[in-house]
């Protein structure tokens, strides 16, 4: 047993001077966790935020213009008065349709709110009033996103104007149970990454890259390499066995595992600020 853990100790002595002697091997080591952290934290981030959104409102009545405020006053949604890229400047709330369907078309604006004439009337008199949101469909990701906002904003408004209505009509207050509104309230709790945030998924993820690619990849170019350097017939006339051959080739990327797993996560706790409990 002795001489088995001394055989295992110089085989990953061994392994750790070839391994730092590489200047290759030693890029491999820093510099591919560190860029997917960087390339998933900041650029594959699926988040939307101050999406620019063009608003038709053809009816310009209270109504319509508190449903346009319930979109604007969150931070999907941005109706700014003149929005500037690099090239051109332009007003997003547009007068007709075909001005509506430009914007969209040439992609200076992933939405559009389009509130109908007469939609208060319709509200007031109790009928069903449509609200327009058309969505650029070029990103199937982004389009699919920005509908659930839309959705979720016009469910919430709705909401409101039906507990309002409640509030003010004494005859259905008297029908009512006390404390009950007649609404269905649906509580939604995510236990964990509340704010749906794109780092909290992707960070995490990253650390499992490490441990199954890095590991694998470091440990088969170092058998690779016997082969190369013509080495590995001189460690066949040794007394080392086969398993302990593949112990000393796999203990020392999984301790160099260990210190990438360590970093991604101390990166991620403290500059992406992801949440990471033990228990």
């Amino acid at each position: 047993m002795r001489l088995f853990f001394m055989r295992i100790k110089q085989m990953v002595f061994k392994e750790f001077l070839q391994t730092l002697r590489d200047p290759r091997i030693r890029l491999l080591l820093i510099f591919p966790p560190i860029f997917q952290l960087i390339v998933f934290g900041y650029a594959a981030n699926l988040d939307l935020k101050n999406i620019p959104t063009a608003i038709y409102d053809e009816d310009n009545s209270f109504i319509s213009r508190e449903l346009a405020s319930a979109f604007s006053s969150s931070s999907y949604f941005n109706f700014v008065a003149r929005v500037t890229n690099s090239y051109f400047n332009f007003v997003a709330r547009v007068t007709n349709d075909k001005e509506m369907s430009k914007l969209l078309d040439q992609g200076r604006v992933k939405a559009a709110l389009h509130l109908k004439s007469g939609m208060a009337s319709q509200v007031k008199s109790g009928r069903t009033a449509q609200v327009q949101v058309i969505v650029s469909g070029t990103d199937s990701n982004t389009a699919s996103v920005v509908q659930s906002y839309a959705l979720q904003i016009i469910e919430g408004y709705n909401r409101t104007q039906l507990e309002n209505r409640l509030a003010q009509n004494p005859i259905m207050a008297q029908i009512l149970p006390a404390g009950v509104s007649g609404i269905l309230q649906p509580r939604v709790r995510v236990w964990y990454n509340p704010e749906l945030s794109s780092v909290n998924f992707y960070v995490p993820g990253i650390i499992v890259m490490v441990i199954l690619m890095l590991t694998l990849i470091l440990t088969s170019m170092a058998v690779v390499r016997e082969k190369e350097i013509g080495t590995m017939e001189q460690i066949m006339v040794t007394p080392i066995r086969p398993s302990e051959f593949i112990l000393g080739k796999t203990i020392p990327f999984s301790l160099i595992g260990l210190f990438q797993v360590t970093l991604i996560t101390t990166i991620g706790i403290f500059w992406f600020g992801v949440p990471v409990s033990l228990f």
